[in-house]
């Protein structure tokens, strides 16, 4: 992780994965090397992962970015569950940020951490042209620290109102810590 962008990459996931709760880094923790490939949960579920990245954007992946090819969307994480532990100054379940790119039939199960923007599934979107659709989130705590922004039952903060955002939604079952912004679904 954090070597490659894998543009124009395809990985499928065969089984469902059990990451035995030991500490796995994100994937993409530099933004200059954010993933932007595409990735096939093929409804398979990672489970007990736990990423942390103090100080950092946090998820399985923790920037999804791609760059335009043409009329090609990459950076697609699609039909996959994660379930597990994530912590980190940016974080969301699925990925800490995304930047043109889509999350598309998908979940988050577990516990968050952050030290600025938390989301269920995402903890900053920013551009237009995000796609987060039929997924959902089921924060069983989510624990913020005094610095903490903005927190969101999907996605902590959005920089750019475009994108689409449909047939979504989001439990959090505790919240420990106080944000400046809240929202079920965006928290600013």
């Amino acid at each position: 992780s954090g070597k490659t962008k894998y543009v124009d990459t395809y990985f499928k996931v065969e089984n469902d994965l059990d990451m035995g709760n030991k500490l796995f880094p994100a994937i993409g923790v530099q933004r200059e090397l954010s993933f932007a490939g595409h990735f096939n949960g093929n409804s398979h579920v990672i489970r007990n992962l736990n990423v942390n990245e103090p100080g950092k954007r946090a998820g399985l992946f923790a920037c999804l970015r791609y760059d335009r090819i043409g009329d090609r969307t990459l950076s697609v994480v699609e039909n996959l569950g994660v379930e597990g532990v994530i912590s980190g100054d940016v974080v969301g379940g699925l990925a800490g940020e995304v930047t043109y790119g889509a999350l598309r039939n998908c979940y988050f199960k577990g516990t968050l951490v952050s030290t600025g923007l938390l989301g269920g599934l995402c903890g900053y979107c920013s551009y237009p042209d995000v796609v987060i659709l039929d997924c959902y989130a089921i924060v069983e705590s989510a624990t913020l620290s005094q610095s903490a922004i903005s927190v969101g039952g999907i996605i902590g903060r959005i920089y750019s109102i475009g994108g689409n955002y449909s047939n979504s939604y989001a439990v959090i079952r505790q919240m420990m810590g106080v944000a400046e912004y809240k929202g079920g679904l965006i928290g600013s």
